[in-house]
């Protein structure tokens, strides 16, 4: 019974020992030459078999990560410009407190779904010890974290005061609510197109800092034009460019702190980015106060992109790419 549980719980390609009668096991034939001819490796040699199953896994995972994560990415802004479509009819036909049970619902319809088709695909790798103290002091971590924090502020802050910004320009709260629709929808496919291309050439660093610097220079148009139709493709290039830099963050986040470990980077990877979307939210009505206009809130918005860029520019690619 164990000789049959072990061959059946065995990777296929793994050789296993033969048994005789008495229960001993003897080397096959196969596995003797092998071992003679590697000076007497076998035991490396099929050490080395057992973990050619997670390596596929793993450079699987690093093969196709950013589009993974950009389809996430798609996801989670899909469903944050459909709730906010829905909210105001919603309201205004059943009432507030029935608009949450209504979220509540679905919220918990899509955990159960998850429960129960959701399957976990992750190789059997080694625990690490250090946890979030570890990760805190690797510089590279450190320099996605600083990413997030400034790239995630400067585009929570726009959508917050978008409708401020856009008000002496002429544009209306309606048209300054659809310029916030555009720029999702140029989000979601960003979030596939880059990513893609990115893990077509096995390259992050690039379309990280190119993405964050194009998003800035989009920035100040998206904050001050008063021509409608140029605002809305300002709009749309600028959550095109800007969304697939988070898909990228989160890959480049995983990757530098590994398997064993990502969770917790992705974790504060979020914990950074919504800090700084609180704190630039926080900061534009304190700039607006020094200077009675809206113009240095705006700047200061644009700038923050462009620190983020030059922050990837100093960064290592992550070490799949790199060694490719």
């Amino acid at each position: 019974e164990r000789a049959h549980d072990e061959e059946r719980l065995s990777p296929p390609h793994v050789i296993r020992p033969q048994r005789d009668h008495d229960g001993t096991e003897e080397a096959t034939h196969d596995e003797q030459a092998t071992d003679e001819a590697r000076g007497g490796g076998g035991d490396a040699v099929r050490r080395q078999e057992l973990l050619e199953p997670r390596g596929e896994a793993i450079e699987r995972a690093e093969a196709e990560g950013a589009i993974a994560n950009g389809l996430g990415t798609m996801g989670m802004f899909l469903g944050m410009a459909a709730g906010m479509a829905a909210t105001p009819a919603l309201v205004e036909s059943v009432g507030l407190r029935s608009t949450m049970i209504v979220f509540f619902v679905v919220a918990a319809v899509a955990a159960a779904v998850f429960v129960a088709l959701g399957t976990e695909r992750r190789p059997n790798v080694p625990s690490e010890t250090g946890g979030f103290v570890s990760l805190l002091r690797r510089p590279k971590m450190l320099a996605l974290f600083a990413i997030a924090l400034l790239g995630l502020g400067s585009f929570n802050g726009l959508t917050t005061w978008l409708e401020q910004f856009l008000a002496p320009h002429g544009i209306d709260a309606a048209t300054a609510g659809l310029v916030g629709g555009l720029l999702i929808v140029g989000g979601l496919f960003g979030a596939v197109v880059i990513p893609l291309w990115s893990d077509h050439v096995r390259r992050r660093k690039p379309f990280l800092v190119v993405c964050a610097l194009i998003a800035a220079v989009c920035t100040v148009p998206v904050c001050t034009t008063g021509s409608v139709h140029a605002l809305y493709g300002f709009a749309l290039a600028m959550g095109f460019f800007f969304m697939p830099t988070f898909a990228l963050l989160l890959d480049m986040c995983a990757s530098e702190a590994g398997l064993a470990r990502a969770g917790a980077a992705t974790s504060l990877l979020m914990l950074f980015g919504n800090a700084g979307g609180v704190l630039v939210i926080l900061a534009i009505p304190l700039l607006k106060a020094q200077t009675g206009a809206d113009t240095l809130g705006i700047w200061s918005l644009a700038a923050l992109l462009v620190v983020a860029a030059a922050i990837g520019v100093t960064i290592r690619e992550t070490p799949a790419r790199a060694e490719e």
